[in-house]
């Protein structure tokens, strides 16, 4: 097992397929469920995959579970999906020293534990999920099927909800199982009363595939994280996360790795636009352990590289790269675009070599992605940026950043967060969006960077374009006003108060940002004119 693991207690969120294709923002979706722990789960249900992302730590969770259960006396087996399905069976894919054990318990009637893990790297290497499930059949009799309590892991983004679950729906042949005599069920339940035990659960709850996504990392883990990856002054930097509302950029361990990491080099956080920064330069600088790098490139070349990708996925609303063997992969460019369609004066090796960052996340299917949605954001404003300075005609930028809606001017939806960004580039964009869209510089980017006087000016702007409105149509969250307030923009916010006290929406965000900039010298008129709301 892992040498480097560190027990964090994760918990797990249920999911349905509905629910991971309507959730936009998946972690926030997540943190609003309630968990189960690995005990729990491990109680309740018989057949389980576990989802999650690059860096969550599946392989050591599942890893570190079953040492756990073998330390407990428990049958607990570990082994990788793609090395299960090059195998012919079971045992052969085990390690040596587990061999013995798992022909030991193949002979008894205790409960087992069979941990598989990565679906997604089985995919990357051209090995079956329905494969390893054979081989797993061929080597466990219906007796011990039935004893058995399966755990498979897979990345999010390459689950194939009806296609997997259906392949492991069909090998645990849930209506042959819904006919197990009242005397199996007693003799399976009855294995071991501390683990494997049902409780409250129905007989087909836990005959059947039952999805799971690793929970985000709480509070309590990203500081255990922390100490483990050196940060001696632990509680200071959990405090600057929360000073500074970072939780979303610690969800993962390898999150929490990279802001330790840069904890200890600067002993502070930063600002927003400084971490997305430094995250862009310490991915591009990593090269992913299965794609080996190929030559050298510039990091002028590298940011060209990601900023032009990340620009081409988002205005042809696709979600993935295409890896260069699946170029002309019809399946694959359902949902990918072709680098070489966009980096066209790139060389083959070139956009190899940039595909090999860690910067992307891998997907399978012939394809890798962005792991944040915020440094895609970021990097389009670059790219823009990078074209302006290059004398691009303006209304050609226009073109790329507004549409039109009803015969009126707007901002394309999908790029909102990225004209915040450029306005803190470009002064001509900035005046514009502080005119005709305050509402975008208060709610994305970095409004932190933002001096004291445009933020006045986008306060009244707002409370001018809203003032005869019935909503804003905006949601603005916690951490965009706390970044956006400062003390600078005390009097200005009070004397926007009195003059719009009877608009209520209006009047609520003054009060929120009263309340984020602890604005003390004006409690009694934020009281006064929030009474009864």
């Amino acid at each position: 097992m892992s040498k480097d693991y560190i027990e964090l207690n994760r918990k797990f969120v249920e999911l349905a397929e509905e629910e991971i294709k309507a959730s936009v923002d998946y972690s926030r979706f997540l943190r609003s469920r309630s968990d189960y722990s690995w005990p729990e789960l491990l109680q309740e249900y018989q057949y389980v995959v576990v989802l999650g992302e690059a860096g969550t730590g599946k392989t050591k969770e599942l890893e570190n579970r079953c040492r756990i259960l073998r330390e407990h006396g428990e049958s607990a087996f570990f082994s990788s999906i793609e090395i299960l399905a090059s195998e012919d069976n079971v045992r052969n894919s085990l390690r040596n020293s587990d061999q013995n054990v798992f022909d030991d318990w193949l002979g008894g009637d205790s409960p087992g534990y069979f941990f598989l893990d990565s679906i997604d790297e089985a995919k990357l290497r051209e090995k079956s999920f329905e494969t390893a499930l054979r081989h797993l059949e061929k080597s466990l009799t219906t007796r011990n099927m039935l004893r058995s309590k399966i755990i498979v892991s897979c990345r999010v983004s390459d689950w194939r909800f009806r296609f997997d679950k259906e392949t492991f729906e069909k090998f645990i042949s849930i209506e042959k199982t819904k006919s197990i005599t009242r005397d199996d069920n007693q003799n399976l339940s009855g294995i071991d009363k501390n683990i494997s035990e049902p409780t409250s659960t129905s007989q087909t709850d836990q005959l059947k595939v039952n999805i799971f996504s690793i929970s985000p990392l709480d509070k309590n883990q990203v500081k255990i994280l922390a100490e483990f990856y050196g940060v001696e002054n632990y509680k200071e930097f959990i405090s600057a996360i929360d000073e500074n509302d970072y939780w979303h950029l610690s969800e993962r361990p390898q999150d929490v790795e990279w802001l330790s990491s840069y904890w200890k080099s600067n002993n502070k956080l930063g600002r927003y636009a400084e971490l997305i920064e430094n995250n862009i330069d310490k991915k591009l600088e990593e090269v992913n352990v299965n794609r080996p790098r190929i030559g050298e490139m510039t990091k002028d070349k590298l940011r060209e590289g990601v900023e032009i990708l990340a620009t081409a996925i988002t205005l042809s609303k696709k979600s993935f790269i295409s890896l260069p063997d699946d170029y002309k992969n019809k399946t694959v460019l359902l949902d990918s675009i072709n680098p070489e369609e966009v980096l066209f004066d790139w060389t083959p090796n070139d956009i190899e070599n940039l595909l090999r960052r860690g910067i992307f996340d891998e997907a399978t299917y012939g394809r890798v992605k962005f792991h944040h949605r915020a440094v895609i954001e970021y990097l389009i404003a670059l790219w823009i940026k990078r074209l302006i300075d290059n004398k691009c005609p303006q209304h050609q930028i226009n073109n790329i950043l507004f549409g039109t809606t009803f015969g009126f001017e707007v901002i394309k939806h999908s790029l909102q967060p990225t004209i915040a960004w450029l306005s803190l580039f470009n002064d001509e964009i900035s005046q514009r969006v502080v005119k005709y869209y305050p509402e975008i510089l208060i709610s994305f980017g970095d409004p932190a960077l933002l001096n004291g006087d445009i933020k006045k000016r986008i306060l009244i702007n707002f409370c001018e374009k809203y003032e005869n409105n019935q909503k804003i149509g905006i949601e603005f969250e916690r951490i965009s006003i706390k970044r956006f307030v400062d003390i600078s923009l005390e009097g200005t916010v009070l004397h926007l108060i009195v003059k719009y006290k009877e608009v209520r929406h209006i009047k609520l965000l003054l009060i929120r940002l009263c309340r984020e900039g602890k604005f003390k010298k004006f409690c009694y008129s934020t009281v006064k004119y929030s009474e009864g709301q």
